[in-house]
């Protein structure tokens, strides 16, 4: 709940479709333009990335880190969040 941090939810398009945390911006970790997608981000804001389970979030978290950001991972994934999610 902090609007200084950028929320990203590294699942796939379904699977944020499906139901993601609000005001999370979808960049799927295994997509082929990541690091594109992720480039554009402000370097200076930091970012709270997310998955399902916290397996793509960590390697999420290690790119994103080697890119200079400062970075806030969701350990367990989405399946740990208490709050109410938002679909598309």
């Amino acid at each position: 709940a902090n609007d200084s941090v950028k929320l990203i939810d590294a699942r796939t398009a379904s699977e944020y479709n499906e139901g993601h945390i609000p005001g999370a911006v979808n960049i799927d970790v295994k997509s082929d333009d990541f690091d594109k997608q992720t480039a554009t981000l402000d370097v200076s804001r930091p970012v709270a990335v997310y998955c399902r389970s916290g397996r793509r979030s960590k390697v999420a978290a290690a790119r994103l880190s080697k890119a200079g950001y400062e970075v806030i991972e969701l350990n367990n994934g989405i399946l740990s969040w208490p709050g109410k999610l938002e679909t598309r």
